[in-house]
């Protein structure tokens, strides 16, 4: 009941329309909805939504007050982020740099309130060619460069954290990076803008951005988890340009790394539970999609924001050795459950893991 109660205030919220009040009464739990909400990172969201109930609905004083207050902290993250970006990218094209703003703040202004959606990092992709020279700039800038991914550097600067990246992304399965170099990569920079806070950033052009923000979500259910904030991302993009999309690419995009059956469980979760309507999809369902929604659905309601809460989190052991090898099987046990979403990423996966944890060794052995 906790999580048709919170559906219905994100539904709320998404649609600008009233909760449904036979929901909500006398016995509704508010204290497991707020922290239901918070788990899944859509407390804002779902703030907005509770609004939409009568006064004689709404949770008492004290939690409202909780409430109102971890959403002002929520807009006063979001506002500092959004001058940070505006910053970090006119320094970066200053320096002839071509920069795009990958899912984040750039998403969250299809959402009716961008301030309620719950901010995270800045994501920027740079390219191969410029990636050393943008890290540099950050470090001139004032930044420190903490670590450096597979695709990534992952450093802080005035408050924010910031990820350059030379890679758009990195799948398990060579063949979708063959795609990718041969068919996405093509497509950038291209010329959409967003506004964030009166500024026009550069993003991903808007199939690619459907595609991208897809795929995150995809490969972070594959590796953990992920939370109702990534599912109301692809909802709020796909509805915000209804009419703009060019359907046929962006399920060429996914047909081409093996994800379209993974975007169709999304797709069934957020037509069914988030109410978007079914022809915004870039894509139709059918009886098989919906079921492997609901499989979907309930290990994301277990494992809230990239699974963070879930059991393949919490109990992982504290020692280096015992807690690599557990993600390894727990990984791997994950890939074969998930199998049927994404099948040529769910057999490479694991053969990743174990590239990288060697790789890794090497470079401690040989620094």
């Amino acid at each position: 009941m906790i999580a048709k109660q919170l559906f219905n205030l994100v539904k709320a919220a998404l649609w600008k329309t009233a909760a449904d009040g036979s929901l909500f009464g006398e016995q509704t739990d508010w204290q497991a909805i707020y922290k239901l909400a918070r788990k899944q990172t859509v407390m804002g969201i779902a703030y907005d939504g509770m609004l939409t109930l009568p006064a004689e609905l709404q949770p008492q004083r004290v939690l409202k007050l909780q409430w109102s207050n971890a959403l002002m902290q929520c807009e006063d993250n979001n506002y500092l982020l959004n001058q940070r970006i505006e910053t970090l990218f006119r320094h970066y094209q200053a320096a002839g740099l071509k920069p795009l703003l990958l899912k984040g703040q750039g998403v969250a202004q299809s959402y009716p309130h961008p301030e309620h959606r719950q901010p995270g990092d800045i994501d920027v992709y740079i390219g191969e060619e410029d990636y050393e020279r943008a890290n540099r700039l950050l470090a001139e800038l004032g930044g420190e460069i903490e670590s450096e991914s597979v695709k990534h550097s992952h450093g802080h600067w005035q408050g924010v954290t910031v990820e350059n990246h030379y890679l758009l992304t990195q799948f398990a399965s060579p063949s979708a990076n063959r795609f990718l170099r041969k068919e996405v990569l093509p497509m950038l920079p291209g010329n959409r803008m967003v506004t964030i806070e009166g500024n026009a950033i550069p993003v991903l052009p808007l199939e690619l951005d459907l595609f991208f923000v897809l795929i995150h979500l995809a490969l972070h259910f594959l590796s953990g988890g992920i939370g109702l904030r990534q599912l109301c991302d692809w909802t709020c993009l796909l509805h915000a340009h209804a009419g703009q999309i060019d359907k046929a690419d962006v399920v060429r995009l996914l047909q081409g790394v093996g994800l379209l059956q993974a975007a169709k469980a999304v797709g069934a979760i957020v037509v069914n539970h988030l109410g978007l309507p079914q022809d915004e999809l870039p894509f139709m369902l059918d009886e098989v999609d919906k079921q492997r929604g609901e499989w979907l659905l309930t290990d994301i309601l277990q494992g809230g924001n990239f699974g963070f809460h879930g059991s393949f989190r919490r109990n992982r052991p504290n020692g280096r050795i015992s807690g690599r090898w557990y993600t390894f099987t727990q990984t791997v046990k994950r890939c074969r459950e998930y199998y049927t979403l994404a099948p040529t990423e769910a057999c490479w996966h694991p053969l990743k893991l174990i590239k990288t944890f060697v790789m890794i060794r090497l470079n401690r052995w040989f620094a």
